[in-house]
């Protein structure tokens, strides 16, 4: 995903000076995955970079050939990571944590390599899309488009004391 974001809305519509979007894990079984998304923009164009993250979020892009290179750099990292050291020790408590006995990425190896294009999709329809999200904005408040905003939820606004306690 983060390879499309950057092209679609940096690249390509311009509307970012930085853009990021990623999957994670939960480190714990009784918690949950989530995707973290970022996008540094100028204000006045808060409207169409929300609208082009929600929409790549929501609407998978399909590429088989972004699966198919997408694909090869997971399995690439997995077969060029190596453990050593006390990593060892940390992998091994991250497992027992998430309530595994085993080293998961010999299966995620597996997977991600039979994987094909409709399991991702699968995946996203009933994992990803239109499910809800929390919205950060930081920022000038005069500069912020507080209308665009409610429309993706309710808006709470906070006050410097409450994110830093002073």
């Amino acid at each position: 995903m983060n390879s499309i974001v950057f092209q679609e809305i940096r690249e390509a519509q311009a509307l970012a000076y930085s853009v990021y979007s990623d999957y994670f894990q939960a480190n714990q079984t009784e918690k949950s995955d989530y995707i973290f998304s970022y996008v540094g923009i100028q204000s006045d164009k808060q409207k169409e970079a929300l609208s082009s993250m929600f929409g790549l979020i929501n609407n998978l892009p399909e590429s088989e050939n972004t699966f198919e290179i997408a694909k090869k750099a997971v399995l690439n990292k997995i077969e060029s990571e190596r453990i050593t050291k006390s990593a060892i020790i940390e992998q091994y408590l991250s497992a027992e944590k998430k309530g595994l006995t085993y080293d998961i990425k010999e299966s995620i190896y597996d997977e991600v390599k039979n994987m094909d294009f409709k399991t991702l999709k699968d995946f996203h329809s009933t994992y990803i899309k239109d499910k809800p999200h929390d919205i950060l904005v930081i920022g000038n408040r005069e500069n912020i488009d507080f209308e665009n905003l409610a429309q993706y939820g309710s808006v709470k606004e906070l006050d410097l004391e409450s994110i830093f306690g002073y």
